[in-house]
């Protein structure tokens, strides 16, 4: 289990975890399993409650009105309306590749699901090496298809060289480039709490100081600015490997998530919408 967040919903819940293994490998880095296993027997499965599963998907149109209703408010540019509003625009056909770190964090958590766009990510060590290769590898695999990857701007300068040529190759990859300047996941950690501000920078944040624009150019791609959440869509429109660029601020982006994760636990406290309410 990978997500930090829901590892610690269980660690706060109370409730007594059983791990399998088959190997018997005690893989619980939180210690709040009771019990190691290494195989369970799987009774018939008794029917479940209707209502279990109302309370599920009230709570999802609660949460998706919600994110909807926060990132509505925000016309400028933000990390998680960025990932929302490219889920929901692309065409049925296509594939987004989503890099790591926070870009797959944000289409997790905000975009609103759909059908029809085939998400990839790449796992391995789950750093960010090879980001803009793989996209180009997808788009040249899957050609009359089109390729979109969403990630940051480490990533992207990472894995610049990945781009050389790329213009010739005959493809279609659209990279939308979230710039914060840095690394911002570190923003979300507790160091960002405890380090120094030009100490943290120095370690964490790693500002690059880069016109990401120019590296684009560099390697002879057109590069495109959105300067507004609803300038996105247009951006899109355009063949071959092209690069768009969505510039954000690493302590609003804090600020944001914060807003909208306050925002959806207040709306799931006090109460249930009305039964067949829309998902926004």
């Amino acid at each position: 289990m990978t997500s930090r967040v829901l590892n610690e919903w269980l660690a706060a819940s109370g409730a007594d975890q059983v791990l399998v293994h088959p190997r018997h490998a005690w893989l619980d880095p939180d210690r709040t399993a009771a019990t190691l296993t290494a195989s369970v027997t799987v009774a018939r499965p008794l029917p479940a409650d209707p209502e279990w599963l109302d309370g599920w998907t009230d709570a999802e149109h609660i949460a998706q009105a919600t994110i909807a209703s926060v990132l509505d408010a925000h016309p400028e540019p933000t990390e998680p309306g960025v990932a929302r509003a490219l889920l929901d625009v692309l065409p049925g056909d296509a594939t987004l590749l989503v890099s790591s770190s926070m870009p797959v964090r944000d289409l997790e958590w905000y975009a609103l699901p759909r059908d029809g766009v085939r998400v990839v990510a790449n796992r391995g060590a789950s750093g960010i090496d090879g980001v803009v290769s793989t996209a180009l590898g997808i788009a040249a695999g899957t050609r009359g298809r089109r390729t979109f990857a969403l990630l940051g701007d480490l990533a992207f300068l990472h894995d610049a060289g990945g781009l050389l040529a790329a213009a010739t190759r005959g493809v279609d990859c659209t990279f939308v480039v979230v710039d914060n300047d840095g690394g911002g996941i570190f923003s979300f950690l507790p160091q960002a709490e405890v380090v120094a501000a030009d100490r943290f920078e120095t370690l964490f944040g790693t500002p690059h100081g880069l016109d990401l624009a120019r590296v684009a150019t560099a390697y002879g791609l057109p590069a495109t600015q959105v300067d507004r959440i609803d300038e996105l869509p247009a951006a899109l429109d355009g063949d071959g490997v092209r690069v768009v660029l969505v510039r954000t601020e690493r302590a609003a982006n804090v600020a944001v998530h914060r807003e909208i994760n306050d925002a959806v636990a207040a709306a799931l406290t006090a109460g249930r919408p009305r039964r067949g309410a829309p998902a926004a």
